[in-house]
């Protein structure tokens, strides 16, 4: 059997396992009491106790005050379709005449 000697500072295995074990002790404790007071109060509760803020309700997506850019400019669609349809003609005329 071996003696540990308690040196200035540093704590021994003894003190040391003894500390761990009671760490150990109190979180499943700690565990313990947070499993039984989650079953036994409500979401609202348990937050107020634990000194957390209350939750927000989800706020709904965010409309910007200004129109949406196709909102406001309804026909650009179309333009750049014919603008489009243009290049492929001129695209194929000139596919066309090069051979």
């Amino acid at each position: 059997m071996k003696v540990f000697r308690a040196v200035k500072g540093k704590k021994t295995k003894y003190a040391l396992s003894k500390q761990k074990a009671k760490a150990n002790e109190f979180w499943q404790n700690e565990f313990i009491k947070s499993a039984r007071a989650i079953r036994s109060m409500g979401e609202a509760k348990r937050r107020k106790e634990k000194g957390l803020t209350p939750k927000n309700p989800k706020k709904s997506k965010i409309t910007s005050k200004s129109p949406g850019f196709l909102s406001k400019y309804p026909r650009l669609p179309l333009y750049f379709g014919v603008l489009f349809a243009i290049y492929l003609i001129f695209d194929w005329i000139k596919l066309n005449s090069a051979g």
